[in-house]
Formats: C-alpha cells, sequence, structure tokens
C-alpha cells in the first residue's frame, strides 16, 4: 500500500490539536472533522476523559490513541484499531514486558501480539517492567528476575497461548524450563526455584527444621554441572533442614541423590539398598514442606545418559493438565529431549492428553496426531528407550488416575529400597516367574563357562582347561558367568548372553588363564569384531554397558505366533534372558483370548505381537483395526543392539 494513502477513507475527529500528528493524517489521506456524527470513522484520543466520550461509544465508534497514527505509519499500512483503545480493556492493559534471549525476527512478532493487545514493550529490562519474556533461562536480565518476585517470567508460549484463548492464563504455568543440555544436570532446580529463593531469603520459615533428621545425603553427577552458588544453597537448605551431607560415598549414607544410573557408586548404592533419588525428588519435599518417597518417574534416575534418539524430532503439547501437573509433564517432556510447545499444529507429532475432550483433542483426531497419556512420557524416562504409540497402545488409555507415577514393572530395583519403610502395595504380579539375573560371579567365586561358535575339538580342550583351573561348564546361558566365542554370532547362546553375561570373551582367555594357572582378568580378552560390529550395525561394548543397567525387554510381554524362526522356544529363551515375558499363540482363537485380551487386562506390561508372513492370517485383521505387529527381527536386533527400533521392524 502506497504510504501517501494509509488513512485514505479515514475521518477523524481530534480531541487535542497536535500539528506533526494532522499532518501525518493529512499526508496519509485522512480527512479531519469537527463535530461527532455518522461521518467520523475515528476518534483520536490518549484517554477517555473527553467530554463527547457517552455520544462516541453509543455511535459505536473506535477510539484510538496517537500511537495508532505513528505506529500505522511506521509499518506503512493503516493497523486495526482495537490494540491502540484507551479505554483500558486490552489483554495486556498494564503490563510491561521485556525480551530476554529471543532472536531478532521472533521479538518484531513478539512486539506485534503485546501491543495489538494493549501491553507495553521494552527492550530494556527496567523497574517499571512487570514480565520477562525468556527463550533460554539465562542471562542477566533472568538471574535479575530470579531475585525479583513481582517480576513474572514467562515463556513466549504463555503470549501466544493468552492471545488464542483471548484470556489471561496461569503465569506459573508458563515458567521457563531450561534446554536440554542445561535440564540433564539442573532441571530440578529451576523447576521450583520458589523453594531455594525462600530458604535464602528467610531461612528459619522456609523448610521444617527436622525434615530431613536421619537422612546423610551423597550427590552423584550433580557437583560438577551445578554453578557453585546453586549447589551451596542446596547444602545450606538440607542442613537447615536437620539433614545431613557427605562428600564421600560411605555406609553411613542413607539418601543417594543422582542424575542417571551411570554416575560413579549408583551400582554400589543400589547393592547396598540406599534411598536412590533425584535432586527433583528432593526439590519436591522440599517445596510441600512434607517428607514422602519419590512417586513420580522425575524423582528416579535416567537408566542412560544419551538422549533417546527417536524423541530428539518430536513436536509435543499438552492438553487437560494444569498447575502442578503440567509443569511435570512439560519437565518430563523437557528432559526427554524433545520440544514443547503450548499450542498446536499439523506438524506436531503427539498430544499428551488428560482426558478427551477439548479443542486441541478435537483437533489431533482430525489431523491423526497420537493422543496419548502422560504415562508414554514416564515410561520412556525410567527405561531410556522409546515406545510405539498406535492406536491399540497402553498409552491411548485417557483419564487414569496413576499416569504420573512410577511404573513399579521397570523400577522395582530402586523403589524397593523405599518400599520396606512405607508399606506400600506392590504393584508387580507376585505370580510372575522369577527373572533371570546376571551372574558376575557365583556365591563362592567359581567361574562358569560356556562356549558358542566353536568346533568340537577346540571346546574339548577348553573345557578340559576350565575344570583344571577349578572352573565349572555351565549349563545354559543363565548358569554362566562368562560366555566365550570366537566372533559375534547370531546364535541363541550369544543373544541370550548379551542380556545377561557380563564377560564376553574370546578363547585366548581360557588358553592365557590356563598357562598362567589362574583365571586372568578379563578386560583384555572382551571380544573384539569390528567386521560384525558394521554388519549388524552396533558395537559390543555399548550394548554390554547398556545390558549391565537395565533389562531390553523388562517390562514388555510379547506373544509370537507359530511359524517365526528362531522358534518359539528358541525366542522364549532370548526374551526372558532380556527381562521381558513371553506367551505362545497357536490358534487364531488365541489371537483374541491371549493377545487382545493381555493388552487389555495386563497394565504392568506392554503387550506386543510378534509374528511373520507365513502367519498373515493370524494377524490381518488385527492389522487393520490398528494394532501393530512386529517381525523377530525386532528383538534379535533389539537385543543386540540393546536397544528395541520399532519404527524399523513393522510387518
Amino acid at each position: 500500500m502506497n504510504k501517501s494513502n494509509i488513512f485514505k477513507g479515514v475521518k477523524y475527529f481530534f480531541t487535542a490539536d497536535k500539528e506533526e500528528l494532522k499532518q501525518c493524517l493529512k499526508d496519509g489521506g485522512a480527512m479531519r472533522e469537527f463535530y461527532i456524527s455518522d461521518l467520523v470513522t475515528h476518534v483520536i484520543s490518549d484517554s477517555c476523559d473527553f467530554p463527547q466520550l457517552h455520544q462516541v461509544v453509543e455511535s459505536k465508534i473506535p477510539i484510538v490513541t496517537t500511537n495508532w497514527v505513528h505506529m500505522s505509519v511506521k509499518c506503512g499500512t493503516m493497523l486495526p484499531t482495537k490494540p491502540f483503545s484507551p479505554m483500558g480493556d486490552g489483554l495486556f492493559q498494564n503490563m510491561v514486558f521485556c525480551p530476554s534471549q529471543i532472536p531478532v525476527k521472533d521479538r518484531e512478532i513478539l512486539l506485534a501480539m503485546i501491543v495489538y493487545h494493549g501491553g507495553v514493550y521494552k527492550i530494556n529490562l527496567t523497574k517499571d517492567c512487570t514480565h520477562l519474556v525468556v527463550g533460554q533461562p539465562y542471562g542477566r536480565k533472568y538471574d535479575f528476575a530470579l531475585k525479583h518476585a513481582q517480576l513474572k517470567i514467562v515463556t513466549v508460549e504463555w503470549i501466544i497461548d493468552c492471545s488464542k484463548e483471548e484470556r489471561l492464563l496461569p503465569e506459573e504455568e508458563y515458567a521457563p524450563i531450561p534446554s536440554l543440555q542445561y535440564s540433564r544436570s539442573s532441571v530440578v532446580l529451576d523447576g521450583n526455584r520458589e523453594c531455594l529463593e525462600k530458604v535464602d531469603d528467610n531461612s528459619e520459615k522456609a523448610v521444617p527444621e527436622k525434615l530431613l533428621e536421619g537422612c546423610v545425603i551423597f550427590f552423584s553427577g550433580y557437583e560438577d554441572r551445578l554453578q557453585p552458588l546453586v549447589y551451596q544453597v542446596w547444602k545450606d537448605v538440607i542442613r537447615k533442614a536437620c539433614g545431613e551431607i557427605e562428600e564421600t560415598y560411605s555406609d553411613k549414607v542413607t539418601h543417594f541423590i543422582c542424575l542417571h544410573q551411570q554416575v560413579p557408586f549408583f551400582k554400589k548404592a543400589l547393592a547396598d539398598k540406599k534411598k536412590i533419588a533425584t535432586a527433583y525428588w528432593l526439590n519436591d519435599i522440599l517445596v510441600a514442606k512434607t517428607f514422602f518417597p519419590p512417586n513420580t518417574p522425575l524423582h528416579l534416575p535416567s537408566p542412560f545418559t544419551e538422549v533417546i534418539a527417536d524423541i530428539q524430532n518430536s513436536l509435543i503439547t499438552v492438553s487437560g493438565y494444569n498447575g502442578h501437573e503440567r509443569l511435570l509433564v512439560k519437565h518430563m517432556i523437557n528432559f526427554l529431549g524433545a520440544h514443547y510447545t503450548g499450542h498446536m499444529t499439523r506438524s506436531h507429532t503427539h498430544l499428551i492428553c488428560k482426558t478427551p475432550a477439548g479443542e486441541k483433542f478435537k483437533k489431533a483426531v482430525e489431523w491423526q496426531i497420537p493422543v496419548i497419556s502422560a504415562s508414554w512420557l514416564g515410561d520412556m524416562l525410567q527405561t531410556g528407550q522409546s515406545f510405539p504409540t498406535n492406536a491399540k497402545s497402553k498409552y491411548t488409555a485417557l483419564g487414569l488416575s496413576d499416569e504420573l507415577l512410577i511404573n513399579q514393572t521397570f523400577s522395582s530395583h530402586i523403589t524397593d529400597a523405599w518400599s520396606k519403610d512405607y508399606q506400600e502395595e506392590k504393584t508387580q504380579n507376585l505370580n510372575q516367574p522369577e527373572e533371570k539375573i546376571r551372574k558376575l560371579e557365583t556365591s563362592s567365586g567359581v567361574k562358569r563357562v560356556l562356549f558358542t561358535g566353536l568346533t568340537g575339538n577346540i571346546v574339548y580342550r577348553l573345557r578340559q582347561n576350565v575344570q583344571k583351573m577349578n572352573g565349572e561348564l555351565a549349563h545354559g546361558v543363565n548358569d554362566c558367568t562368562h560366555l566365550v566365542a570366537p566372533k559375534i554370532t547370531r546364535t541363541v547362546k550369544f543373544l541370550s548372553a548379551v542380556s545377561i553375561c557380563k564377560f564376553l570373551v574370546a578363547p585366548a582367555w581360557v588358553d592365557d588363564s590356563f598357562e598362567a594357572q589362574k583365571f586372568l582378568d578379563e578386560a583384555p580378552y572382551t571380544l573384539v569384531d569390528p567386521e560384525s560390529e558394521e554388519l549388524f550395525g552396533f558395537k559390543l561394548k555399548r550394548s554390554l554397558q547398556r545390558a549391565q543397567t537395565r533389562q531390553v525387554c523388562k517390562g514388555l510381554h510379547f506373544h509370537v505366533t507359530p511359524s517365526i524362526l528362531p522358534a518359539p522356544n528358541a525366542m522364549r529363551e532370548i526374551i526372558e534372558c532380556a527381562g521381558g515375558k513371553m506367551s505362545e499363540i497357536n490358534t487364531l482363537k488365541d489371537i483374541h483370548t491371549i493377545f487382545v485380551a493381555n493388552c487389555l487386562q495386563d497394565r504392568t506390561h506392554n503387550s506386543y505381537l510378534v509374528s511373520c508372513m507365513d502367519d498373515k492370517e493370524f494377524w490381518s485383521e488385527l492389522s487393520n483395526n490398528g494394532y501393530d505387529v512386529y517381525n523377530v527381527e525386532l528383538i534379535l536386533s533389539g537385543v543386540m543392539k540393546q536397544e528395541l527400533e520399532w519404527n524399523l521392524h513393522h510387518l
């Protein structure tokens, strides 16, 4: 539009003479009216204090401030009148916003939204600012805002969502969440900074004096990642609540606080039956001023340090959660490495929904975006691996009361130490077969050795050597401490051993040990086979490390059809060594009476159907009805890599 005509058709009434403004309007093609009449299209006034106000309101003539003229000229087009009303009814009226860590292009959009709804936008943080809008929670402005409770800190999503819903939403639900790198170290501290501020400012009233009495706390994995000042505040809080802090791990420690299960002393703390939790749990009990055991997945350390690859590109929004629940879901999304937004578009990959209602739910159904419960996030936090969200998965059940709670199936090894004190009911099925456990050593320290992939003469010699050194020959994978193999193979023994056997060594370990007349350290003899690793697309060292942290199939129930290869009996060994359950499907009727029934009834496990094209008659109807069906490679490749790749192995 030509700037000389931006006010063409405007007939304005001025409540005060301002020559510069009149010239701008005249240059833009506007005409001045000296009386209120039907001809007037705009009344220009910086206040509502003028004699003709009642007449103007009755005539429904828009009233705009002088800023409407200036901004229209600056933008080169006549702007809407609503944002420039002096009537004081703008959404952000009497609010002053300052941006921090927001790209320049995004700032322009932010400015437009704020001004449109009657707010004031300032680049510099001044004492009259009411809100700091942050892209990332760091920097001088952010640090200043943390120290001044009257200054609200919100994300850009708060501006967007308020504008869309045309109402002011609770600022606390849009508290900034740190970026992934930051969150892996201290998201737990930022989420509830209120407690830390209160302790720092008025420590005597912040937490009950004896809240942590009897607790001897050891931090692992936090001290080097937190800013010294923040870490010192935590120490002060703990001591003021009558807790103790140990700088080194010892028998005296009662509570082991860590970020993930790869930190030093985690296995020792687990074996010593220490109470294990994250700083998020510690923060929550300080905020609540009540001591309670961990009850949400963020209260437990994640199994691995790496981010789940399948989730990194996910774009997720939430619906139906309010207050603390909403914050909890947002923190889980962020910790997993996914991207959270307050709004929803067609490009979103998931909607985390509490109840099947609301505008977002309707749009997700229309746009075929998966609608799932927050338990999906919690299960991934506890296992370190992704799970499918097909239409028939357990995550599509909405409105369940336990969706934000710990899934005991995945984390009983940590929560059992807490349960003894609190006498909580165990949610695990007591009739489950005992899990196969990793054989580190026998109680007497005897080595139990198993062989695979070797010829008869070589196996005979190695067996003789093991027995001559007072070692034992294992009866099977579940009974062995060491698997001896010349290379990586996909035998049942090898696939089972990756999950349950700590030591996978080359035959030279037995020969050299026999020559030394004692069993040597295994580390130099760990199986090395780069050609097979390249062929199968994995690293054995990484797989063994992951298997020693958690079993890849724990909490999963696989239902297999009769024609699969390896045969069901062999597949059972592989699955159970990896911590899972297996049921055989032998008839078409079994599909409904066993698999479908289990999907609906057994919520302690995730149930999946594994089959092959020869058994298509078993599952073709299920596939058409929204169930996912997988081939055996999901399990064979999954246990080899110790990571199930659901998206790669559909039938």
